[in-house]
């Protein structure tokens, strides 16, 4: 009878054990999942305008129009 008895305690601590680990893991997914999604509501690499930067884009001199030798003209 007692062994019986020592079989059901270790049955019970195994299955509490169980739910612990399985109560850890879903835990630790549901932060991955929540890390994951903000990481994809915001951008890798900050905005950063252009000009801030230096790029700046170049206008066409004042000759070319000045004298009608555009592309659209000829």
């Amino acid at each position: 009878m007692r062994i019986f008895l020592l079989f059901a305690v270790l049955l019970g601590v195994a299955a509490a054990l169980m739910l612990v680990r399985r109560r850890k893991l879903a835990k630790r997914r549901e932060a991955q999942i929540r890390a994951a999604r903000a990481r994809a509501r915001k951008p890798a690499v900050p905005f950063v305008s252009a000009s801030l930067r230096g790029v700046t884009t170049q206008e066409p001199s004042r000759a070319a129009h000045a004298s009608g030798t555009s592309d659209q003209a000829a």
